[in-house]
């Protein structure tokens, strides 16, 4: 196989920057000698000298490895490399859900059934996260409270992934994401996040059945031409209808969204597992079949270049340019 250059980072290969924010930089990577794609993590150079940034990173880094369920993505080594530390992620080759809606406003809607067995499968994910116990059975409480398209993967074999966990809430992170502080795109807020009220796992089914809608639409329904709007109609107005925005649709789903989409949380369904459950009936009674199969073949008609393929081996002795990482 063709070597692929990179920068060597302690163990890594930093091949390519697929992404930034504003503590740190994913990459594509490889593990010296070894073949298979990972995405790294690391925190910005420049902020690793921040004892309360470090610790924050450090936080993500531990919660991600708590992580292990086939709807979340995997972590896979943590560490610290020339002072700065870092984290290795399973490689997801497809796109995330907010490419997905960009590709279905030109090419058409999603069949509302694939949209079931998403939110099916992420359901699952979060029955898992929001259940998690430490070893002597303390619940963590853990919380995404980001969870919109962008952070939701549909892989190339159609399996839908949750990733970034980096402002979750959970009991045993040392520097705690308060309530009180918004972290989310305001569009995708809970209305208790924006009243600056604390969150629990019906923020999440919230953000999820949020995220079902666009994708189901093509629309965000809480989206105005300034802040101050959108936060008013996060705030206090009603999404529209289901299926008053898309003929065509299962009522029941539509009503599932409505109320998953309540301004109060008392009046969502009361977790994850209801949530899913209930979707799990609409596609029974409705008599449609939705494999993961048929998501990957989806996924591929839709965003070509999805397809799972072999990935090139790493040499690093060949193929590594020395030169510092921070011009990647």
């Amino acid at each position: 196989m063709t070597p692929v250059p990179g920068v060597r980072f302690g163990e890594y290969v930093l091949v390519r920057k697929l992404a930034a924010g504003g503590m740190g930089e994913l990459f594509l990577a490889y593990r010296s000698g070894r073949g298979r794609p990972l995405a790294l993590k690391r925190m910005l150079p420049a902020l690793a000298t921040d004892p309360d940034r470090a610790q924050r990173f450090a936080d993500e880094a531990r919660l991600a490895l708590q992580l292990d369920h086939p709807f979340v993505v995997r972590t896979l080594d943590v560490g610290e490399a020339e002072g700065t530390p870092f984290f290795a992620m399973e490689f997801l080759l497809g796109a995330n859900l907010a490419e997905v809606i960009a590709s279905l406003r030109r090419k058409g809607p999603c069949p509302w059934e694939l949209a079931a067995r998403i939110g099916i499968c992420l359901g699952e994910g979060l029955e898992y996260v929001h259940g998690l116990q430490t070893a002597s059975g303390r619940a963590l409480h853990l919380v995404h409270r980001d969870l919109e398209p962008s952070n939701i993967v549909l892989t190339s074999v159609g399996a839908p992934k949750l990733i970034d966990f980096g402002i979750a809430m959970a009991d045993f992170r040392k520097t705690a994401t308060q309530p009180g502080v918004l972290f989310t795109k305001l569009r995708y807020a809970a209305p208790e996040q924006v009243r600056l009220e604390p969150v629990d796992a019906r923020t999440d089914v919230y953000g999820l059945a949020l995220s079902l809608f666009e994708l189901l639409t093509g629309q965000c329904p809480f989206v105005r031409a300034t802040p101050d709007l959108t936060l008013r109609a996060v705030q206090g107005e009603l999404a529209p209808h289901l299926n008053r925005v898309r003929r065509g649709l299962p009522r029941a789903l539509g009503t599932l969204l409505a109320g998953a989409l309540a301004k109060r949380p008392s009046e969502r369904p009361a977790s994850a597992a209801v949530f899913r459950a209930a979707l799990e009936d609409i596609l029974l009674q409705g008599r449609r079949r939705a494999s993961l199969t048929d998501l990957a073949a989806w996924l591929q008609s839709l965003v070509p270049g999805t397809r799972p393929t072999l990935k090139e081996q790493v040499e690093p002795a060949d193929a590594v340019t020395e030169r510092p990482t921070e011009s990647l």
